[in-house]
């Protein structure tokens, strides 16, 4: 169940991260084309530097969420294998406390 939220969750994030390069690459290409037409258009530049800064973000953004998956993934493995030790560890003691309980009316009856 788990790995197929995770495949659905990537393949919407990927159609987002679609739909966001989409969105970048239309608006710097009317950016360009208007550019052509006024160079030295203040406004105009002011715009193109600043779709620049946030193509950059966006992608810094992507990097660090996805770096945030990653370590929420690890830690969860983390978490699970140590509550599979402990139980594991739990099994084990009462097996142990079985065996010294044998040993212990071993004793007491002089065997």
């Amino acid at each position: 169940m788990r790995q197929a939220k995770e495949y659905m969750y990537k393949k919407f994030t990927t159609i987002e991260d679609l739909k966001m390069d989409s969105a970048i690459v239309t608006i710097t290409s009317v950016i360009s084309e208007w550019k052509k037409v006024k160079p030295d258009n203040k406004d105009l530049n002011d715009v193109s530097d600043a779709i620049v800064e946030i193509a950059l973000l966006v992608n810094k953004l992507r990097i660090e969420k996805g770096n945030y998956h990653i370590a929420m993934s690890q830690m969860l493995g983390d978490k699970l294998r140590a509550i599979d030790r402990a139980a594991a560890s739990e099994r084990r003691e009462k097996l142990l406390e079985k065996e010294l309980n044998k040993y212990k009316k071993k004793e007491e009856l002089g065997l």
